[in-house]
């Protein structure tokens, strides 16, 4: 990643985030905000009424955008989003980062319950500000304790939208359920309201209908201009990315990451191991399942299983001769680790699936690991379930 820029119209805001890029990136962002965030708006607004010109935006891997500019008069939009989506329907730039995109007072240190990327949003990835500084957000290894497993790593991101960009590029007349790895085969896995984004017939939806061709798909941009030929295909990759990997596989009901495979199945675990302290399990796992593992590649940003392929009659005889066992450890969201039951409490997530059930580190007994980064766990009533 080599170029990023920071946009709001709040010079603190805009100092902070990029201080967090430069010392988890080593990249010194380009800071927008003033006369050059009107600029930006002004650029904007002229790629939506030409006719697919190149920008400079291009060159962007990402940008940092704040949700609220209310500070800013005479720039003509209201919210962050709106510059997201300019972004990403006029230009071929990187990931696309939003914040607080919430009315709530400490929006800057929410931990959203749902856990799931807000699909009605252009942007890549949506986060609280206070959390940008988190290295656990940037690369993969020694995480702080607070660091929530449905992250993607910001450093990746960008990466794994120009491979699914150039997949699609490959073959514009391709349809999206041959795009993406062994989804047509596991439609049928996925739930209504998994199903219910990418619009009436699934099966049939190509990559130019999610940018507003023919097909309805709530993926697809509401209003505004059309978005050009050159764009289409980041558009559409950035668009499937965000629901296969912040939608489907969080609420883990046809597709289904490590952790919750584990939960859900602790037979799929070799015997006598030990689950706590570390943020990858695949080499606890019996080797036929872990075989099993999609090739999605970068569709999702960490390991997952088509949940149709783990009922595979290799796999069902590995587990049958093992007995069912339980599990003495849940897996904590927020911490992206396995705790004991007595060091967690949990909260009902609102899926149609048995395994709704979701698990927190207890905030007392973890508050040293927690106070860094002061989580705001929201909505707050479903903690009372």
């Amino acid at each position: 990643m080599k170029k990023v820029a920071v946009v709001d119209d709040r010079p603190d805001f805009v100092q902070t985030a990029a201080t967090a890029v430069r010392a988890n990136t080593g990249v010194d962002p380009e800071c927008i905000t003033g006369e050059a965030l009107s600029q930006l708006v002004a650029e904007l607004v002229e790629l939506q009424d030409s006719v697919g010109t190149e920008s400079r935006l291009d060159s962007f891997d990402l940008f940092i955008l704040d949700y609220d500019l209310r500070a800013k008069g005479g720039i003509g939009l209201t919210t962050g989003a709106d510059i997201a989506k300019l972004l990403r329907s006029f230009t071929c730039c990187g990931a696309i980062v939003l914040t607080n995109n919430y009315p709530d007072p400490n929006r800057d240190h929410r931990f959203d319950l749902r856990l799931v990327g807000d699909l009605k949003l252009m942007s890549d990835f949506e986060i609280a500000s206070g959390f940008l500084g988190n290295p656990g957000l940037w690369e993969p290894g020694d995480w702080p304790f607070f660091r929530p497993w449905h992250w993607p790593l910001l450093t990746e991101l960008p990466r794994r939208l120009d491979e699914c960009t150039r997949l699609l590029e490959a073959d514009r007349d391709q349809l999206i359920c041959d795009a993406i790895p062994g989804l047509r085969d596991h439609l049928t896995d996925l739930s209504p309201e998994d199903l219910e984004w990418l619009g009436s017939d699934a099966k049939t939806l190509r990559i130019e209908d999610l940018a507003g061709g023919n097909h309805f798909s709530m993926l697809s941009p509401s209003g505004g201009a059309a978005i050009p030929e050159r764009v289409i295909p980041r558009f559409a990759a950035s668009r499937l990315m965000k629901w296969f990997d912040q939608f489907v596989l969080v609420r883990g009901i046809g597709v289904i990451d490590e952790p919750h495979l584990i939960t859900r199945q602790p037979e799929v675990l070799l015997e006598n191991v030990d689950l706590t302290d570390r943020n990858s399990w695949s080499d606890l796992l019996e080797p036929v399942v872990a075989e099993a593992a999609s090739t999605v590649g970068p569709w999702h940003s960490r390991p997952s299983w088509w949940v149709g392929d783990l009922r595979n009659k290799p796999i069902e005889e590995v587990l049958k001769a093992k007995p069912l066992t339980g599990l003495d450890n849940v897996f904590c969201e927020d911490a992206s680790r396995f705790l004991e039951r007595s060091q967690a409490r949990s909260y009902r997530l609102p899926i149609p699936s048995a395994y709704g059930r979701r698990w927190l580190a207890d905030e007392q007994l973890y508050a040293d690991g927690l106070a860094e980064y002061k989580p705001d766990y929201q909505p707050e009533q479903w903690l009372l379930t």
